[in-house]
C-alpha cells in the first residue's frame, strides 16, 4: 500500500468493482487501505467543504460500498514520528529520513528507542552507534569518517561533554 498514492486507490477499487469478491472482501480492503491512508467519508458534498479537504491534501473520489456509491476523501498518512514507523511502511523510507526522524523524536540516544521500534527500523537499516567524547568523534581516520565513506547517515546525540553517533544505512540484504 505504502508505494500507491490516492488516486491509485481510486483506480484499483473502481477496477476492483467488477470482481464479485469485492463484495465479501471490502470491510477487509477498507482496513487495509486505512493502514497506508486518512480516510474519510464526505457526508456534505459542497464545494466549500471539498475545497478544505483539498486543502488538507485529501484527494476525493468515490468507493462503491454496499451497492451504493459513496465519496471519500483520502490521503496517504505522513510518518513524522518513529512511532509512525511500521514492518510495512519502514522499507519506504530513505537513511536521511530516518535520521531526520530520529532527530526530530527523541534525545537519550539509540537506547532511549523501545525495543520494538529499534527492531522495526533494523529490519531494514543496518544500525551502529558509538559513544565518544565530543572532540574525538571526528578524528581523522576514525569510525565516523568511514562510516561516512561507507555510505551512512549519521545523527550525533549531544551527552554532555560526550557525543552518541547514530549511523544508519538501508541493509543491503
Amino acid at each position: 500500500m505504502w508505494e500507491l498514492q490516492e488516486n491509485d486507490v481510486f483506480r484499483l477499487w473502481e477496477a476492483a468493482e467488477k470482481d464479485a469478491d469485492l463484495k465479501d472482501y471490502q470491510n477487509k480492503y477498507i482496513a487495509v487501505i486505512r493502514s497506508a491512508f486518512e480516510m474519510e467519508p464526505v457526508t456534505v458534498d459542497r464545494p466549500e467543504v471539498i475545497d478544505k479537504l483539498m486543502a488538507r491534501g485529501f484527494k476525493i473520489g468515490t468507493f462503491r460500498i454496499n451497492d451504493k456509491k459513496e465519496k471519500y476523501a483520502i490521503k496517504k498518512r505522513p510518518i513524522m514520528r518513529v512511532t509512525d514507523l511500521t514492518y510495512e511502511n519502514v522499507s519506504h523510507i530513505t537513511a536521511n529520513k530516518l535520521i531526520e526522524l530520529l532527530e526530530r523524536n527523541f534525545g537519550g540516544g539509540w537506547e532511549s528507542l523501545p525495543q520494538s521500534i529499534q527492531d522495526i527500523i533494523e529490519s531494514n537499516f543496518d544500525i551502529s552507534t558509538t559513544t565518544l567524547p565530543a572532540d574525538r568523534l571526528k578524528k581523522p581516520g576514525g569510525l565516523y569518517e568511514k562510516k561516512l565513506a561507507d555510505d551512512y547517515e549519521v545523527l550525533v546525540v549531544p551527552k554532555g561533554s560526550w557525543v552518541e553517533a547514530i549511523f544508519a544505512r538501508r541493509s543491503q540484504r
